[in-house]
């Protein structure tokens, strides 16, 4: 019997703090894939990422391996560096050096490496996934994901609150390219209101299945979250804000296990005893 695989695309952020470099690889990605592998269930999760031939690099690969993901599909490209996040302060916004890095080469690559990764359960990625490539990356991303929903696979889509690396122009252009792709999304409230304008809470949502996403995952600033299935809505309440990529990790883990969405909305928030 097979595994059920959830692959991660995305960038891999070295972690810089004040104190030094974290042994923690950032990111919303491999925030995500690192949630994920680390819910009980029987499943395969891999990060699909590119880092360089650097002692930084070795030590996110050892520290990824070492968490239980799958680095299969993990490139590491000669002479290119890993992107880095950089905290003067710890309470302070991170500064994030992407330019000449290992991940703006990501794509393309050859059709087998594409193909591994378009057999997977479930792939997902982040609206920053997309935007670190340069244009030919993206085409080649945007028809691997293509790909996936021809195949009868999922796609998950993680807005986030991070600002994207585009015009505003073209964050609407390419986030509805993606919307167009997924099949389930994760949102804050204030990036539906971004996206649909007037329409809002339920109308934003029934615009978002009629598109083909099937399950939305939203949240607010109050702690409030919401999972959407069709007609099928569960909300909660909890007294910390999730971690957006953590609470999408867990909720993919736990669907792609075969929990419902009330029991993987729960062990998402970590609202279970």
């Amino acid at each position: 019997m097979s595994v059920p695989r959830l692959t991660v695309i995305g960038e891999c952020l070295i972690d810089v703090g004040p104190s030094g470099v974290r042994e923690v690889p950032t990111g919303d990605a491999a925030t995500l894939a690192l949630a994920a592998a680390q819910t009980a269930h029987v499943h395969e999760t891999c990060l699909a990422t590119a880092l360089g031939d650097d002692p930084l690099s070795d030590a996110a690969a050892r520290t990824l391996d070492a968490a239980g993901i799958r680095t299969m599909f993990v490139q590491r490209l000669p002479g290119e560096l890993p992107a880095l996040s950089v905290r003067a302060e710890e309470a302070g916004d991170p500064l994030i050096w992407r330019n000449g890095t290992a991940i703006r080469r990501m794509f393309p690559v050859h059709p087998g490496y594409l193909s591994e990764i378009g057999a997977s359960d479930v792939v997902a990625l982040t609206a920053t996934s997309l935007a670190v490539l340069p244009e030919g990356g993206r085409k080649t991303l945007v028809q691997l994901l293509r790909d996936v929903r021809t195949a009868g696979r999922r796609v998950a889509l993680l807005l986030g609150s991070n600002p994207t690396l585009w015009s505003e122009s073209e964050a609407t252009r390419e986030t509805d390219r993606l919307l167009g792709l997924c099949s389930t999304l994760f949102a804050g409230r204030r990036e539906l209101e971004t996206l649909f304008g007037a329409l809002a809470g339920d109308a934003a949502i029934d615009a978002l299945h009629a598109r083909g996403v099937t399950e939305v995952v939203i949240w607010d600033r109050s702690g409030g979250t919401l999972a959407s299935a069709g007609e099928h809505r569960v909300q909660r309440k909890s007294t910390t804000l999730p971690v957006p990529a953590s609470l999408a990790g867990r909720f993919l883990a736990h669907r792609l296990a075969g929990a419902e969405i009330e029991a993987a909305l729960d062990d998402a928030l970590l609202l279970k005893p």
